[in-house]
């Protein structure tokens, strides 16, 4: 059939109205070509196999389902074929079912030995490495403060994180809250752009300039500060300020809360999530607001 005249096995070649002539034979590569595809045809054997492939995703897609997010599809090597994981259960036995490889990536991600659960227990924050002079620091005891009093979760804490995407959690009054310290220069409190970040109300906590004090709290709505560059907040009330209207009368608790915090954390050059977490936990049992 193909001409080949070495082969480890010949086969009787039968013709089509299936007798043997008593001289064609096939070699071993023709008869398993035959066998398994019906035909010899190279052309024909790729679209044969085209179609099988074809027919194997169709099918895969049909029976697998991700156990986790519900998606019908998942990574796709690149000879078409897509790659799922095994769902395992907590001895390790699988389940039956499976996980597209976008949620079992981020399981794996979240197991204590992953690569980012060992890069997010060396940062500074889990560590313990943070200045109190580190505007960040300051930024987080600002977050601490109005949580504290406004009865909210500091979600940097929450998440292990001192630079997650919210500061707090909803508060029931204001919503979404986005918070920022300022210290007073050249008479004015300074807030620059704000950017597109998700919140209902910005609180900015005014400080003196030794940041121990805090002078004012404003609570400004995001529709009143849409489409402008900054905040500028004047210590001189006869200069004037529209954002006036907007400041808390009554500040005494946040600022017994901030004098609690400092005093905790005055003897620490350095601090970390963790410090403030016993601070926490010391505050509730102290029954403080």
């Amino acid at each position: 059939m193909c001409g080949n005249t070495e082969s480890s096995k010949y086969y009787r070649h039968k013709g089509k109205n299936g007798s043997w002539d008593r001289k064609s034979y096939m070699c071993q590569s023709c008869y398993d070509l035959l066998r398994r595809y019906g035909t010899i045809d190279k052309d024909k054997i790729e679209d044969f196999k085209r179609q099988y492939i074809k027919k194997r995703i169709e099918i895969n897609l049909e029976k697998k389902r991700c156990c986790i997010c519900g998606k019908t599809e998942t990574y796709k090597r690149p000879d078409g074929t897509y790659q799922w994981c095994k769902d395992y259960d907590n001895n390790d036995n699988w389940t039956g079912r499976y996980q597209c490889c976008d949620c079992n990536s981020i399981i794996r991600q979240r197991k204590p030995d992953s690569q980012a659960n060992v890069i997010r227990s060396m940062r500074k924050s889990r560590i313990g490495s943070i200045s109190l002079k580190d505007s960040n620091a300051k930024g987080v005891l600002i977050e601490v403060v109005i949580a504290k009093v406004r009865d909210l979760k500091v979600l940097s804490i929450v998440m292990d994180n001192f630079r997650y995407m919210l500061d707090l959690s909803i508060d029931k009054e204001y919503g979404i809250i986005q918070s920022k310290g300022r210290v007073s220069k050249y008479g004015e409190w300074k807030v620059g752009y704000i950017g597109n970040k998700e919140f209902d109300y910005i609180f900015i906590v005014c400080m003196d300039r030794k940041w121990s004090i805090i002078e004012r709290i404003y609570a400004i709505p995001k529709e009143e500060i849409f489409n402008l560059s900054g905040i500028t907040i004047y210590e001189n009330p006869s200069r004037g300020s529209k954002w006036e209207k907007f400041r808390l009368k009554d500040i005494s608790q946040y600022n017994n809360v901030y004098h609690s915090l400092t005093d905790y954390l005055k003897d620490k050059e350095l601090f970390g999530i963790e410090d403030i977490k016993k601070w926490l936990d010391m505050h509730d049992m102290a029954g403080l607001t």
